[in-house]
């Protein structure tokens, strides 16, 4: 699990958004604890004085190795640390305690009562394609979510072994929308570069290039109670089965220009 330049851009946007309330700092709900796979010095460009005197990982070594990067990476920014300076009340949760900052939560089973609607923001720096009940991994970012909460997700697209899973576009745009979220954005990372994809793009088939992935911002809108959705391509055929009252017949485009 890991926030890189892409994720910021997108976590940056969200945090604008969620600053427009007034509200002096944002409950986060973490799938993880992540690793800021960003640069200290690069951090300094995006922030300024924000990150002066911010605390560095006393593990950086072991998460280097981990991730592949090279020694003159540097130190590992705490990613706690971080999201605190940017005004967001972080809560991790994981498995196992990883990384020192843990709340055991297993995402294959529904999380607790105390987690439900209790959060602003919901950050999955690459954690739901890990868990193999993948559906009550989903359902269980989507209820922890408040209303005008928002979620931001990133999962391998075509990454041969990367998780249990790869994700498709039409997985969040039927998720999200049939759930009481619109789509803010959705985007194709390849090469590190972020390509947000057109509406026709969404729930159509069409190829893409090995390890490539998937980022997905999504905004609560409507409290609606979960239910399991209908893939695009089948909801007009299914409608007249009267197999859901409430199939919705659109799907909204993401904002290209936040």
């Amino acid at each position: 699990m890991a926030i890189n330049s892409t994720y910021l851009d997108a976590l940056d946007l969200v945090i604008k958004q969620l600053s427009t309330g007034g509200v002096e700092s944002h409950a986060v709900l973490a799938l993880g604890v992540p690793d800021i796979l960003t640069p200290l010095q690069d951090l300094k460009l995006r922030y300024g004085n924000l990150v002066d005197g911010i605390a560095l990982r006393d593990d950086s070594e072991r998460i280097r190795h981990y991730h592949g990067l090279a020694e003159t990476f540097g130190s590992i920014v705490d990613s706690r640390d971080l999201l605190q300076r940017l005004k967001l009340k972080p809560t991790f949760i994981d498995v196992a305690v990883l990384r020192g900052y843990e709340e055991i939560v297993d995402l294959n089973y529904s999380i607790p009562e105390t987690y439900q609607r209790a959060f602003d923001l919901v950050i999955d720096c690459g954690t739901l394609e890990h868990c193999f009940n993948i559906g009550t991994a989903f359902r269980n970012m989507c209820d922890a979510t408040k209303l005008g909460g928002y979620i931001i997700t990133v999962a391998p697209l075509s990454m041969v072994n990367h998780g249990f899973f790869n994700l498709c576009p039409t997985f969040y745009v039927d998720g999200f929308e049939d759930n009481g979220f619109k789509i803010e954005l959705l985007g194709i990372i390849e090469n590190k570069q972020l390509k947000v994809l057109r509406l026709a793009d969404q729930t159509r088939r069409f190829s893409m290039p090995p390890e490539t992935a998937i980022l997905c911002v999504a905004k609560r809108t409507t409290e609606l109670a979960f239910k399991w959705p209908i893939q695009t391509k089948y909801k007009n055929m299914l409608t007249g089965f009267q197999l859901n009252s409430e199939v919705t017949q659109t799907v909204p485009s993401p904002s290209e220009a936040w």
